[in-house]
């Protein structure tokens, strides 16, 4: 457990004295966010482009490509409609990334599941391209239908679960939610 609350410290930035990091909205946390999120969907958007070049026994590495680039963009479009629609809570709890110690322990067990899995099971389950690429269509729709529904909510959208309603909220009803619910 002194591992995942290590862990959590780091995302939290709980050990961090310069200005730019103690506080929520603080610039180097925005930075350092979004610049590890760029960097890690940039180098896995290269293993996708480049995946002719790749050995035919290493597609599961496409498959984990994917799901990068997918956790990348899931958190920056967390804090980007976040940044358009509620500014005035524009924080470094927008990104997601810190969410939870139950979020970070279910992040990091589904990373071993894969590599565990990759390493030990047959070639042919992690090789498939027709599955690789339903499973990205799958989970880009979810992304999408994320996303428009916190546009359509705009500024009655939260991240955190309410537990009373906020004074000035109001009622979104729309196409979108009658039939993702």
């Amino acid at each position: 457990m002194f591992a995942l609350e290590y862990i959590q410290d780091k995302l939290n930035f709980d050990s961090s004295v310069t200005p730019h990091f103690i506080t929520e909205s603080g610039a180097g946390r925005h930075g350092v966010a979004g610049l590890l999120l760029g960097v890690i969907f940039g180098f896995h958007a290269c293993i996708i482009l480049l995946q002719g070049y790749l050995d035919p026994e290493k597609v599961g590495l496409i498959q984990w490509s994917v799901y990068m680039c997918l956790f990348c963009f899931f958190h920056a479009s967390e804090w980007y409609i976040t940044a358009v629609y509620r500014p005035s809570e524009l924080g470094y709890k927008s990104w997601l990334i810190n969410h939870s110690m139950q979020y970070t322990i279910a992040q990091i067990a589904s990373c071993i599941e894969f590599w565990v899995e990759f390493f030990f099971l047959p070639f042919w389950l992690k090789s498939n391209r027709i599955l690789i690429t339903l499973t990205f269509c799958f989970s880009s729709i979810a992304i999408c239908i994320r996303i428009s529904g916190m546009v359509t909510a705009g500024g009655n959208f939260d991240h955190i679960v309410m537990m009373r309603k906020k004074v000035k909220s109001e009622l979104k009803t729309s196409t979108q939610t009658v039939y993702v619910i």
